[in-house]
């Protein structure tokens, strides 16, 4: 049994808390604060989860893998939808007692959100003036 004994659903929220917070940090590097708060909270979320299926946490990294390559190479939006539709399959997997509502609601928000800032950041960096 976990020391920290929290529903799943909160550990989701916190790991996804902290998946947005260490991109912020990827995106300005520099900022310590997002990827300390960032670290921490994924810290507690996993600390919070007792047993985790490996491979639902697998899944969830390729997930986030697939959404940076969208940004890197553009497919019209193939690899934005894979990354979006396996987040919340990753997670579900990760820890079956998380609802599937409350996956879809906190990981597609950060599929979307993700995506956009990979690609608002490959943006500025084509269009950066030398």
């Amino acid at each position: 049994m976990s020391p920290i004994s929290l529903n799943p659903d909160v550990a989701l929220l916190l790991l996804t808390i902290g998946a947005l917070a260490v991109c912020a940090e990827f995106l300005r590097p520099g900022t310590i604060i997002p990827g300390v708060l960032g670290c921490i909270s994924l810290l507690f979320g996993f600390a919070a989860l007792p047993q985790i299926r490996w491979q639902g946490a697998l899944l969830s990294i390729v997930a986030l893998a697939l959404l940076a390559l969208e940004a890197k190479y553009p497919s019209r939006h193939l690899l934005t939808a894979a990354g979006t539709v396996t987040l919340p399959l990753g997670a579900l997997i990760m820890e079956p007692r998380i609802h599937l509502i409350t996956a879809v609601l906190t990981t597609v928000p950060l599929a979307i959100v993700v995506s956009f800032l990979y690609n608002a950041a490959v943006r500025a960096h084509r269009n950066k003036s030398l």
